[in-house]
């Protein structure tokens, strides 16, 4: 099967759906027979077995994927690339964060000190200005949006598994 590798994603995404659903399934499946006076008595649940084959298939086609999608990954860089990306997003949310905290201040306060009053001068004055942090959000913002479209660009890739989506719905 040929798809883009955000199709890719998206199937690993369903996939894995699947697994933690059947292994949920597997807690209240029924694991034997149970008869009483002879009479066979048995459940709405689903049997072990069944649940068991699920959970190998969807894990068999989990390893193909992901070991496609890690692949992919080591060919293009992509997964550095993603992972710079998230750096500079938090970057970009620090400053943005505390702009504020960048902002030289000075105020003036008065104190009652002995039996005179003091003018006292307070002023703060940030270690990085602001105008350096402005420049460094532009900056990073402009990296962001060519990380961004570099990923969307290897997202379009065309990839080919070895298995067909009908593979994943028969797991349902």
């Amino acid at each position: 099967m040929k798809i883009t590798l955000t199709e890719a994603l998206r199937i690993k995404n369903e996939i894995s759906k699947i697994v933690n659903e059947t292994q949920h399934k597997i807690r209240y499946a029924e694991f034997g027979t149970l008869t009483e006076n002879g009479i066979t008595v048995t459940g709405d649940n689903q049997s072990f077995v069944e649940l068991e084959t699920v959970l190998a298939k969807a894990l068999t086609l989990s390893q193909l994927i992901n070991d496609f999608i890690s692949d992919f990954n080591k060919q293009s860089g992509v997964d550095k690339l993603v992972r710079s990306l998230q750096n500079e997003k938090m970057f970009l949310k620090l400053y943005t964060d505390n702009l504020d905290k960048f902002k030289q201040k000075s105020t003036t306060k008065f104190q009652n000190l002995t039996a005179s009053r003091e003018e006292i001068k307070v002023v703060y004055e940030p270690h990085v200005s602001l105008s350096v942090v402005k420049k460094r959000i532009s900056d990073l913002k402009a990296i962001i949006r060519e990380n961004q479209n570099k990923i969307e660009s290897f997202n379009t890739t065309v990839i080919e598994l070895p298995f067909e989506y009908s593979d994943v719905e028969e797991l349902v």
